[in-house]
């Protein structure tokens, strides 16, 4: 019985010739459709270790059948050849060989052999978001944007590290996500610094560092495709440990020795895959608390609507709405709000009850809004209708 791996490959290399090559026991095999190189495969024989793919049948109702996918001892040696082959040919043309997309294919020698596989191949691949799936937003986000350039001008460099880093993880690009990020944070909290107790320390030190990683916290223990237990062991971290530890993988792929046991692969970029998701968290929350601030400051709000004026893109909404003044339930006087748009849709109505929620504070005294209804003009169309929530037994707010 041998096994055989199978891996797509996508390169400029012509082949007018070929044939297997046997490396010591392990024959490689070129595929060629019309004279370009489409895979390259390697088997070996099976160990005594090894572990044929088995299929159980399943006394559930619900499960068709329990799949055990077996198991190769010369697989990461296979693949340890493949990839220094690609190194070598990839002196002398472009090739690029998807070692996540991998065909595993047992190949039996005799009848015998035939007669006990049930599942000859299987494969895997790496199924990845569609980045263009369609995302409806408020032309009011785009247009805070465009007019906050000016102000955000600082953080160009620190966004396109993140941007950067956000595309290389979705690439599968590990570990340059991760230099990509931690970029984003040396840039803006440790420039310069090269001694790594003086990154950790000014990393610390940093306010919207420290309350970035308290609050990835939440979002990264949701992260589902993430080895569970290294993910539970970093969130089993301290927040001062957390940084430390981002700071020492930094200095781990900033140094690279062969001789150095378990050193880092550079096409193993998914042993740094927690560390990176990790990493792209805090990034993105240091990142995002930055820009609601210059997107939603009091000078943007003027901005944006002296361009909506300039261009006729406003649209006069009204509200009415219900208070409790002294106790007392009541209608309050119908207010009217500008928004900037020019069709009623749900981001115009997410930004009126934001603009509502703040020119209100200056309005009537000792007003508690139980409720509100944003309608248009001449009060003829209700657009959205805002309730606060009550509790027939209200919570116990003592503990």
């Amino acid at each position: 019985m041998r096994v055989k791996f199978t891996y797509p490959v996508v390169s400029s290399i012509v082949l007018t010739d070929h044939w297997p090559v046997t490396l010591g026991d392990v024959k490689v095999e070129w595929h060629v459709e019309n004279g370009r190189v489409t895979s390259v495969s390697a088997s070996a024989p099976v160990s005594a270790t090894d572990q044929m793919p088995t299929i159980q049948p399943s006394a559930d109702s619900r499960v068709t059948a329990h799949i055990n996918l077996g198991f190769s001892s010369r697989e990461n040696e296979v693949e340890e050849a493949i990839r220094t082959v690609w190194g070598l040919l990839s002196l002398f043309a472009h090739v690029e060989i998807d070692f996540d997309s991998v065909e595993t294919t047992w190949v039996p020698e005799t009848s015998e052999e035939r007669n006990q596989l049930h599942l000859p191949s299987f494969s895997r691949s790496v199924q990845r978001a569609d980045l263009l799936q369609p995302r409806r937003i408020g032309y009011d986000l785009v247009a805070r944007a465009t007019l906050s350039a000016k102000a955000a001008s600082h953080y160009e460099i620190p966004l396109g590290f993140l941007r950067r880093g956000t595309r290389a993880i979705y690439n599968g690009q590990y570990i340059e996500a991760f230099y990509n990020l931690f970029f984003f944070l040396e840039t803006l909290f440790a420039p310069g610094y090269s001694n790594p107790n003086k990154v950790k320390q000014r990393l610390r030190t940093a306010d919207a560092v420290r309350d970035a990683v308290a609050r990835c916290r939440k979002p990264f223990s949701r992260e589902s495709r993430l080895n569970p237990s290294k993910r539970d062991k970093l969130l089993g971290m301290t927040d001062q440990q957390i940084v430390d530890h981002l700071v020492d993988v930094r200095g781990q792929l900033h140094h690279h020795a062969l001789s150095k046991p378990g050193v880092w692969h550079p096409d193993k970029a998914h042993d740094f895959h927690e560390e990176a998701i990790l990493l792209l968290h805090v990034v993105h929350a240091i990142a995002m608390s930055e820009a609601m601030k210059l997107l939603f400051a009091p000078d943007r709000n003027e901005d944006l609507m002296r361009s909506a004026r300039e261009a006729g893109a406003t649209t006069k909404l009204r509200i009415e709405a219900v208070g409790l003044i002294d106790g007392v339930k009541r209608s309050l006087q119908p207010f009217m709000i500008n928004v900037p748009s020019r069709r009623i849709d749900r981001a115009a109505v997410d930004g009126a009850h934001r603009l509502f929620r703040e020119q209100f504070k200056g309005g009537p005294k000792n007003v508690e809004v139980l409720e509100y209804k944003l309608m248009s003009e001449d009060a003829s169309q209700v657009y959205a209708v805002w309730q606060r929530a009550t509790f027939d037994n209200p919570p116990d707010q003592s503990s």
